[in-house]
């Protein structure tokens, strides 16, 4: 297993989506193909101010195990809210965030 040189990926995807839509067992399932790397954990880039602070080096440390091949995607399901009124720490700009950082990548939205 290698991983890709110089600087680690952006997401190609996210999957994102309203609570109980099945935003886990999809990316459960997709962490299971060979081609596809995902983190294990939400990582609550965009939509928490105090981790989008932090960067995109530090969000990019995320995704440093995936290989050159894989499509590389990730899971927090909170990026859909853009007001996070009453959510401590939601970044009300979640929406700008992603576009400005990912402007090309693929959103896999579930509703329920």
């Amino acid at each position: 297993m290698t991983s890709r040189p110089s600087q680690a990926p952006l997401p190609d995807f996210l999957i994102i989506g309203v609570q109980k839509s099945g935003t886990s067992w999809l990316a459960r399932m997709l962490r299971q193909h060979p081609d596809i790397y995902m983190p294990g954990n939400e990582v609550h880039f965009f939509d928490k101010a105090h981790n989008y602070q932090k960067g995109q080096r530090w969000y990019r440390k995320h995704f440093g195990q995936a290989e050159g091949h894989q499509t590389v995607g990730e899971k927090t399901p909170d990026y859909i809210w853009a007001n996070g009124d009453g959510v401590e720490g939601h970044d009300p700009n979640v929406h700008e965030n992603v576009q400005d950082l990912l402007p090309d990548a693929k959103l896999i939205v579930l509703l329920r």
